[in-house]
């Protein structure tokens, strides 16, 4: 009985299952959403189900993980995030304005995050080359599914009008993919630009080089159709990053060989995305109105800044002295509206349009620290595994992982985190950091007397 029991301990929490969880996260959420659409005409209605049953799920196998290892104790700094991350969502839905938030009444859902924590757990735990692979692979999979909708969105071909903004999709052709509204596929397709884009600058083989320039056409043009400036910022997030690698990489003495064929095939997805974007600015208004929209930020008032974002910044702020250590609660940002005196009731939003500054106001000052602490040790253990490593495969798998991490960062500073697009954030961010790449933390000895 106990072998069987130790048995299934394993299977639970050993790096196969975590794979398949990953896998079946980044396939379901989408195809779930197609399914939904085609046949009962309804959107946004199994993804937040699919993401709770998973998360409750994730839930289960780490709190496995951890009880069997507190027998032997060998944790990594990511298992200390994990219980932090796990903690101050937690407190912040105790100490809560409004308990019907993050409780199921607002958009994400206490075990939502778990959710998301569990995938980076995840992530962490994949060590094995070929399984990091398939996983790229299979979010390959998921780009294209997304795009080719999204193409058909920008021809007015639609399975059904977007759920919000509704007017503005239609009238504009917005791409939404499957996602609730173009500024949030926006934020996905960064994702997938970063992943094609390094697939194609690491491409071992012509086969593989041409289809991942493919992909990555698809994923600029589905980026660019969203209409968002978004995408614009995400991207350049993505480019920036290489620039900046390669530069860092050639001081460190990386093969120049291999250096400038990478900043060659930088200069193709240059080319593509600049002749993408020309097809825009000729053929649509697209970048027109984009351009439009930058020039009123740049000469007008703080608070009109990104279409209202400087004002729902500003109550954001004006909310931290009196929640700074629990926050207004999970979920729960409209209160940074109702409880401030001096609202004009013109303007408010569900969400900061910010994740860095969504997590410090509904979480506080402690959580938001925590996780910027997490974000900066996945970006060290990601860029220090590209130095430092002498296997090919994984620096290219991790140099991928850095892009796409760096392209969401950069949009998350106007973004929201939504459960049809977070999760493969969290995914990418686990990855960047596998434990096989950590150092162990060592609990000191009890000597006995």
């Amino acid at each position: 009985m106990e072998t069987s029991k130790r048995s299934f301990k394993e299977i639970i929490t050993g790096e196969k299952f975590y794979f398949f969880y990953i896998a079946a996260v980044i396939a379901l959420l989408p195809l779930g959403e197609l399914v939904s659409e085609l046949f009962w005409g309804e959107q946004f209605v199994s993804q937040p189900r699919v993401l709770a049953l998973f998360g409750g799920a994730g839930l289960a196998s780490v709190i496995v993980f951890f009880l069997d290892g507190a027998k032997t104790p060998r944790f990594y700094p990511t298992d200390i995030f994990y219980v932090s991350l796990i903690f101050f969502a937690s407190v912040s839905l105790i100490f809560t304005k409004n308990i019907l938030f993050g409780t199921g009444g607002g958009g994400e859902w206490l075990i939502h995050y778990a959710a998301y924590f569990s995938l980076m757990f995840a992530g962490t735990m994949i060590e094995d080359i070929g399984l990091r692979k398939k996983i790229l692979y299979v979010l390959a999979a998921a780009a294209v599914l997304n795009c080719i909708i999204a193409v058909f969105q920008s021809f007015g071909l639609r399975i059904m009008d977007c759920a919000s903004s509704t007017e503005y999709h239609n009238a504009t052709n917005a791409a939404f993919g499957l996602t609730l509204n173009c500024n949030y596929f926006a934020g996905l397709c960064t994702l997938f630009i970063g992943l094609s884009a390094g697939a194609f600058i690491f491409a071992a083989d012509k086969k593989a080089k041409l289809l991942s320039l493919a992909l990555y056409a698809l994923c600029f043009y589905s980026a660019i159709a969203t209409t968002a400036r978004i995408a614009w910022l995400g991207t350049l997030g993505v480019l920036f990053f290489y620039v900046i690698s390669f530069i860092v990489m050639n001081v460190k003495k990386y093969d120049k060989i291999r250096l400038k064929n990478h900043w060659q095939r930088l200069g193709v997805i240059a080319a593509v995305s600049a002749a993408i974007f020309v097809y825009f600015a000729v053929f649509t208004d697209t970048i027109s109105q984009s351009m439009l929209e930058m020039f009123t930020d740049l000469n007008g008032d703080f608070e009109d800044f990104g279409s209202k974002r400087g004002y729902i910044w500003k109550y954001a702020f004006e909310a931290v002295p009196k929640n700074w250590l629990t926050g207004v609660g999970l979920d729960n940002f409209h209160y940074v509206f109702t409880s401030n005196p001096h609202w004009d009731h013109a303007h408010d939003a569900p969400r900061a349009h910010n994740e860095y500054i969504q997590t410090l106001v509904t979480q506080g000052i402690p959580a938001a620290v925590n996780y910027i602490a997490l974000l900066v040790y996945a970006c060290v253990v990601g860029v220090r595994t590209v130095i430092n490593t002498k296997d090919g495969e994984k620096r290219s798998l991790a140099w991928i992982l850095l892009g796409m991490f760096a392209g969401y960062a950069a949009q998350a500073l106007v973004n929201s985190s939504v459960v049809d697009v977070a999760p493969y954030f969290w995914i990418t961010l686990g990855m960047t950091m596998p434990k096989s790449e950590q150092k162990i933390l060592r609990l000191k000895e009890k000597t006995v007397k």
